[in-house]
């Protein structure tokens, strides 16, 4: 059996300067960072980038060619710096392009021949809530809902101690979510943390802080709107490819660049989440196999976790290990998106409860 296609390759920004949000009033490296380093990649950050592209390169270099073609390697980004750079890094280590240019301040980007689009993913992934009326109002319902009320009150000791040390009024798991972060990109940046963090971090405030990303794909409602885009694409360039007859010059690999939210939207719409918030260079890949006996075309998925760890082989629910395409299309169908302005705006979601 042999790989044809990789149909979607998504994966998380490298390690990056705190954002200002995140950085508290009581924070040390409050006044730290210069501003125009806000959320940019730290050096470790661009080299492990690199690393995801040296990855792929090991993995894929028959399908993609020593030389870089923007018709056989597409890249979409969402609108952010750290975004995009990662993405040109993974491309320039898929592609065995130097990295130590790369690691100077004064680099200039543009002298890349990669083509980086930003557009739908913004749109279909990172804000869902900000485009697309029927997620916004699931997820006010369900952070008005019994459950939500009484897990935010069993934290809520918790969220009195972050109050205490932080200085910021902690009420929501997304104010939890922007604590661990800043405490997160710290840590990366060996910078030493405050004493009073040693009994919360990482364990306990990664937990409250992954609870976050578990609401926003709380049900099956938020889950289609939301990774269900993503999957949307995945299955229409899967079957583009298998209708094309395998046209050599068409596009083998497509890379989508974003954040933890978008990797853990992805596996919540695959009903694989288990409540974590992905590490930087964290990657879901979905890969279109040929049968060599049966010329039969099969779907195989993996998730890196981390650049300096193997792939771990996930198997979606009532599909078996041999997941052909129809059975991949049917056993996500409830999850799959299908027309973004008609579901979002126009027609009113039905709840199945998880």
């Amino acid at each position: 059996m042999k790989i044809n296609f990789v149909i979607l390759k998504i994966f998380r920004h490298g390690m990056r300067y705190p954002k200002d949000i995140e950085l508290y009033p009581k924070d040390p490296y409050l006044h730290s960072f210069p501003k125009h380093l806000y959320t940019q990649l730290t050096e470790a950050g661009k080299k492990n980038s690199y690393a995801l592209g040296q990855i792929l390169y090991e993995r894929y270099n028959k399908l993609t060619g020593t030389s870089y073609n923007k018709e056989i390697v597409q890249t979409i980004s969402t609108a952010t710096d750290r975004t995009v750079m990662t993405a040109q890094l993974v491309l320039a280590g898929l592609f065995q392009n130097p990295l130590n240019a790369m690691l100077e301040e004064t680099f200039n980007w543009s002298q890349l021949p990669y083509q980086i689009k930003q557009e739908s993913l913004d749109i279909n992934v990172y804000s869902s809530n900000l485009n697309c009326t029927a997620y916004s109002n699931e997820y006010q319902r369900v952070i008005n809902s019994t459950d939500y009320i009484k897990t935010t009150e069993s934290y809520k000791n918790f969220f009195k101690i972050l109050s205490n040390h932080t200085g910021v009024n902690v009420k929501t798991f997304m104010d939890v979510n922007n604590i661990y972060h800043a405490l997160n990109a710290e840590q990366f940046m060996n910078l030493s943390l405050p004493e009073w963090t040693t009994t919360i971090y990482p364990n306990k405030i990664h937990a409250a802080a992954a609870t976050f990303l578990e609401y926003i794909n709380y049900n099956n409602v938020l889950r289609r709107l939301n990774g269900g885009q993503v999957l949307s694409i995945i299955i229409r360039n899967l079957l583009n490819y298998i209708s094309n007859d395998q046209n050599q010059k068409q596009t083998k690999l497509y890379l989508l660049s974003g954040h933890d939210r978008t990797v853990a939207s992805v596996l919540a719409a695959l009903d694989l989440f288990i409540p974590h918030i992905p590490k930087y260079n964290s990657a879901l890949i979905f890969e279109l196999h040929q049968v060599n006996t049966t010329k039969q075309y099969v779907i195989k998925m993996f998730y890196l976790k981390d650049v300096n760890q193997g792939l771990e082989q996930l198997l979606v629910k009532e599909c078996p290990s041999l997941c052909t395409v129809q059975d991949f299309i049917e056993a996500l169908k409830s999850n799959t998106m299908t027309n973004h302005e008609d579901e979002c705006e126009n027609r009113k979601p039905t709840l199945n409860k998880r």
